[in-house]
């Protein structure tokens, strides 16, 4: 698992075939804490949680 997305498109790029997991997400946005093989994402949701604690 990594938060570098440049990282993991090197890692696609160059090596053979690498399993990415992904934390599974609701359309409401709601997290069901599961792990999903899914490929890495450019972004990612930390700024939701940011907003909603610090505004």
């Amino acid at each position: 698992m990594s938060h570098q997305f440049e990282y993991t498109q090197l890692v696609q790029r160059y090596h053979c075939r690498p399993y990415f997991l992904v934390a599974q997400r609701q359309a409401n946005g709601n997290r069901s804490y599961h792990m999903l093989p899914a490929a890495p994402k450019a972004t990612s949701y930390g700024l939701d949680i940011y907003h909603r604690l610090i505004r």
